[in-house]
């Protein structure tokens, strides 16, 4: 039997689980193509808090590298959003590349809600959603002497400089 073409929009933790599932329960059931809008793969949100404190770094936080993207057959194209899918031809567009499916999840997550007061228009003022917002929220703070995150739900960290671990609470 011939594999189906499995597309998948979106390269975050759902996906990933989407992926890990698949490749143990049926691995030679799909032919798989991994779309991203982001030039990178899957990783674990959850550890977003210490990459901003400066005590993990993007690759430890990776929940699959391109061996095991490579090892489970998976064709990725990171940084290629998709900008249309043809329900009726069964293919999604990305880049001008047109790529057929069989079956079509899509993963992409949803846009973070900035509360609409004065100020969030401020270049200062950063959702803190994706790999992009930490790197945003880095640069923004290494010149200042102090300023705050949300680290996790109901603990809030303080640095005052980037060489002074974070004071949490």
């Amino acid at each position: 039997m011939m594999a189906q073409k499995l597309v998948v929009i979106g390269a975050g933790m759902a996906s990933g689980r989407v992926l890990e599932h698949l490749t143990e329960a049926a691995p030679d059931a799909f032919d798989i193509t991994l779309f991203n809008a982001k030039p990178r793969g899957n990783y674990n949100r959850i550890m977003f808090g210490p990459v901003l404190a400066g005590d993990k770094s993007y690759d430890r936080i990776v929940t699959h590298d391109d061996a095991w993207y490579e090892a489970h057959d998976i064709t990725c194209r990171f940084g290629a959003p998709v900008t249309r899918i043809d329900r009726a031809a069964k293919r999604v567009i990305a880049g001008g590349q047109a790529t057929p499916y069989d079956k079509l999840v899509i993963a992409t997550g949803l846009a973070p809600f900035i509360i609409p007061v004065a100020g969030r228009d401020l270049s200062g003022v950063v959702s803190f959603r994706n790999l992009d917002d930490v790197e945003r929220m880095q640069a923004a703070a290494a010149p200042a002497r102090r300023s705050w995150a949300r680290r996790a739900p109901r603990r809030y960290c303080w640095r005052t400089a980037p060489s002074i671990p974070p004071i949490c609470w």
